[in-house]
């Protein structure tokens, strides 16, 4: 769930400020591909930290996915910039579920990994009332 809120996140934060420095957009966009190689690569389970090798294993495994990589790096207008990232994130979350939608709610979880019950119920007792 954190891949697909924080990568929602990341791309709302771009569209609705991809203008405001052309400088601070480049650098949060290539530095939002860092945390998309760190969050796909623990999607599909491999070493992590390791962007090069990552970089291989999609090159090798998805091209389609490699290609729009590359195509990211090599482009300088900030709209197809952003379109390229988005595709991105699209990819590495359709396997997940999907970008985080509207309506979505996060809720804690436990230290032994099991749903915050009491923490449920007290959302939907503010939410009936």
């Amino acid at each position: 769930m954190i891949f697909r809120f924080s990568f929602k996140h990341v791309l709302d934060k771009l569209e609705n400020r991809l203008y405001d420095n052309e400088l601070y957009t480049k650098y949060f966009i290539y530095s939002s591909m860092d945390w998309f190689l760190s969050c796909y690569a623990r999607i599909k389970g491999w070493e992590i930290g390791k962007p090069k090798l990552h970089l291989k294993l999609i090159e090798e495994q998805e091209p389609g996915l490699f290609e729009v990589i590359s195509n990211l790096y090599s482009e300088n207008c900030l709209d197809k910039q952003f379109e390229l990232i988005s595709q991105c994130a699209q990819y590495m979350l359709d396997s997940i579920g999907g970008p985080w939608k509207e309506e979505e709610i996060i809720f804690h979880l436990l230290p032994d990994g099991e749903n915050d019950e009491a923490e449920q119920n007290e959302f939907l007792e503010i939410l009936m009332n």
